[in-house]
């Protein structure tokens, strides 16, 4: 009853009625900001995971090139691909596999489209197979050529990702 009569002229209705007013537009500016502020956070944490996968995919291209240009110019009857090359190639894959199962479940991404053994010329020549010049020679061109096309899906990837998630061109 204490607050009826408290307000029980017009003009302190007028008042309160004005209040009121100010404070919930005070709370919906301030929900609308957060609002937007949590959406742009959101967009940028996506946009720097994208970049984090653009640069592991480069990596990925870069090391699988160096890996056939070094496997190509060992001098041994079974020439193979270094440990270290095929550790630093399954972290990049996992490292790509974390970003897009956290962040991007459907990217379409695949480890098993980016293995090693996708160059059957590297288990080729690590198991002593022997086989014509011509038939090795298109096994390394295929080997080569699956560099290109795994660089391409992951830049179809990343830049449908880009589309996606708020980058504009």
């Amino acid at each position: 009853m204490y607050f009826i009569e408290l307000f029980s002229e017009k003009s302190d209705q007028v008042r309160l009625v004005t209040f009121l007013l100010s404070a919930l537009l005070a709370v919906s500016v301030l929900l609308i900001n957060q609002y937007i502020n949590t959406k742009r956070n959101k967009r940028d944490l996506l946009l720097s995971k994208i970049e984090d996968l653009y640069k592991s995919s480069i990596e990925y291209t870069n090391l699988c090139t160096e890996i056939l240009d070094d496997v190509q110019h060992q001098n041994v009857d079974y020439p193979s691909v270094k440990k270290e090359h095929r550790r630093e190639v399954q972290n990049i894959l996992r490292k790509m596999e974390m970003l897009c199962g956290l962040y991007f479940p459907d990217s379409g991404f695949d480890t098993t489209d980016y293995r090693l053994w996708n160059m059957e010329v590297l288990e080729y020549l690590e198991k002593g197979k022997h086989s014509e010049e011509g038939e090795m020679h298109c096994m390394w061109e295929d080997a080569r050529q699956h560099i290109v096309n795994s660089d391409a899906k992951l830049a179809v990837i990343c830049s449908n990702l880009m589309k996606s998630h708020g980058y504009k061109k």
